[in-house]
């Protein structure tokens, strides 16, 4: 019987870090290949040291030190370090952002990192010194960290908003909605049986279609 995990992205469940409400990790990677996944909370990647290669949407972007690099929320993508890197990992999970932005889907996310447009770049400088200062608190621990954390996190959170948004049309943001909607079934099954294989049968009962329109729709989601 056919495994769905080996013929899709990945689903990765939203992560938080102990005491926050959001992920942030700060990391030394030697080497390292992650294959194609998507999820449901917007992600932000800048580097310190070493090179990175993210795959998305059929392109390949090389990310160096200083570059930071959005992905938006349920887009595949994939990433490769052969020479290893220094970079901190930002995850917005999906509640948190739809807390304190309600009509977060009906926004597409992202900007180009290596972008030569003078007023794009300062917006994003702007962007990675607020990451900067993140660390910094993260990792020294000053009285009231948690504290001077978040109020970065909003600021974070208002930049993306403001300054890295664009209105969905009408018709694909009701088309977006309607899909996630008639996954949601499938996403809570997949993060309940995370740790165990998932075959083409179970999971299209889940979602209460025939195994082979299932295929056709979910393929038909990534296109």
């Amino acid at each position: 019987m056919s495994n769905l995990r080996t013929e899709q992205p990945v689903f990765e469940t939203d992560r938080i870090t102990d005491g926050f409400d959001i992920f942030f990790w700060v990391f030394n990677d030697a080497s390292s290949f992650v294959a194609t996944h998507w999820h449901t909370a917007i992600e932000i990647m800048y580097i310190i040291d070493g090179e990175v290669d993210v795959m998305m949407n059929q392109q390949t972007v090389i990310l160096k030190p200083g570059d930071v690099f959005l992905i938006d929320s349920r887009l595949p993508h994939s990433t490769k370090s052969v020479h290893g890197n220094h970079a901190v990992l930002i995850q917005l999970p999906y509640e948190f952002s739809k807390k304190y932005i309600p009509d977060v889907d009906s926004f597409i996310f992202g900007f180009d990192c290596h972008t030569d447009n003078a007023i794009l770049r300062t917006k994003i400088d702007s962007l990675i010194d607020v990451i900067q200062k993140m660390r910094i608190v993260y990792e020294i621990q000053p009285k009231g960290a948690l504290l001077r954390f978040n109020s970065l996190l909003f600021e974070m959170l208002y930049l993306l908003y403001h300054s890295f948004s664009r209105e969905v049309e009408s018709s694909q943001f009701k088309k977006d909605v309607k899909n996630f909607v008639r996954l949601e079934p499938v996403l809570e099954y997949t993060k309940k049986h995370y740790n165990t294989p998932i075959t083409l049968s179970e999971i299209s009962q889940i979602a209460c279609f025939q195994e082979e329109y299932f295929c056709h729709y979910f393929k038909k989601i990534w296109e």
